[in-house]
């Protein structure tokens, strides 16, 4: 019926590190690396850009170390020679689940290194390629009547909906315009209205990023979710801060068996849910799949 993927803002947080090693950036998930070279003056300057997972919900990181390659092997002091590892932290970053959103962003930053002369970007620099890949691709929707000047999703991939009431005019909307595949689709601080049901609203949708945080979610909601969503291969689903107990966990696992569905690389958020504990999740041995 139809599909929709979910998308988050990314704001880069702060700059973090300067010259010498950032702590952390061995034995790290990569998600994607960009390496290049490039003339300076009469330097050959090296970097290296690679994007890994924060702990923190919905950030990421990006570990950024530009090298004067001229100077390697050399125990030269001129004030020429550069070696810097700078790490930068970006929340709410969903588009890195998109991977021509994640090239675009790694060709962006290199392109700003060369013309930076190998100075490392601002924060405010890193936050503008962020809010570009993400008004590109995304669309943020905080209310029906602007839900309903949407005519489609041509070029979309992802979409998020803050703070709506979703009732039979939402429901309308959303089966109106959202019908071809998703990378994103996000419910944050949503309430739902009269019979509608999350099960409802997702009903044979492909998405691969699924996010309902904040919204008032139980365990049947969940389970309906995962019943009546379109595809079986997804890569992350957020339910954090909802209404969730433990009596949910050996359930998804069936559900998830029966369907032959596939959780990949983000598994299930079940982070904010009182109701769960992680030892929970471990008594169910559920702990390669479910977080909090």
């Amino acid at each position: 019926m139809f599909l929709r993927k979910i998308v988050s803002t990314f704001v880069c947080l702060g700059l973090f590190g300067c010259f010498g090693c950032v702590s952390g950036m061995e034995n790290v998930k990569t998600i994607a690396i960009k390496e290049g070279t490039f003339q300076c003056d009469q330097s050959i300057m090296s970097y290296k850009l690679e994007i890994t997972p924060s702990s923190s919900r919905n950030k990421i990181n990006v570990l950024c170390h530009i090298q004067d390659s001229s100077q390697d092997g050399s125990s030269s002091d001129e004030s020429g020679s550069l070696s810097l590892d700078i790490k930068y932290k970006i929340k709410n970053a969903l588009w890195v689940n998109d991977a021509e959103c994640v090239d675009t962003f790694l060709e962006d930053v290199s392109s700003k290194i060369v013309s930076l002369k190998g100075n490392a970007p601002s924060c405010d620099i890193m936050n503008k390629i962020s809010d570009n890949i993400f008004s590109m691709k995304s669309k943020i929707v905080n209310t029906v009547k602007q839900f309903r000047k949407i005519k489609d999703m041509k070029g979309i991939q992802n979409i998020v909906f803050e703070g709506l009431d979703l009732n039979g005019d939402f429901l309308y909307c959303f089966n109106r315009v959202i019908i071809d595949p998703l990378c994103t689709i996000k419910f944050t601080n949503c309430k739902l209205q009269g019979k509608v049901t999350f099960a409802e609203i997702l009903d044979s949708c492909n998405v691969k990023n699924l996010s309902i945080i904040n919204c008032g979610l139980t365990d049947d909601d969940l389970i309906n979710v995962l019943r009546r969503v379109g595809n079986t291969d997804i890569d992350t689903i957020d339910v954090s801060d909802n209404l969730l107990t433990k009596d949910v966990i050996p359930e998804l696992d069936k559900r998830i068996n029966s369907r032959g569905m596939s959780i990949n690389r983000g598994g299930i958020n079940l982070r904010g849910n009182e109701g769960i504990t992680n030892e929970d999740i471990i008594q169910y041995g559920m702990e390669d799949l479910c977080h909090v």
